[in-house]
């Protein structure tokens, strides 16, 4: 699934008039759109998945699946912050020690 949805948006955003085969068109070095295109396509899919997992294992709807996957993501925005400011201040305190 995420294959053929990245199949499409690289055809559309690529252009369906050039000329070259789609494999050229991407793999084209002069082509800044194939890296954007992959990852937007690949966290498309995975944002499915990881709606649709929470919607199966917490029983839930899918406006309710889509709201636990946004606290999750503000939950894991303040523990990475948080472990980044302890990580920051050891890495301070290891300054005064000479390393």
């Amino acid at each position: 699934m995420g294959t053929f949805i990245r199949f499409l948006m690289w055809s559309f955003i690529l252009g369906a008039n050039s000329t070259g085969s789609l494999a050229e068109r991407i793999t084209n070095p002069k082509n800044t759109c194939a890296p954007v295109l992959n990852v937007i396509g690949n966290l498309t899919v995975t944002l499915i998945v990881w709606v649709g997992l929470i919607k199966h294992f917490f029983d839930a709807s899918w406006g309710k699946a889509i709201l636990i996957g946004i606290v999750a993501i503000i939950v894991l925005v303040i523990v990475a912050f948080v472990l980044t400011l302890l990580g920051a201040a050891a890495l301070i305190g290891l300054g005064g020690l000479g390393f």
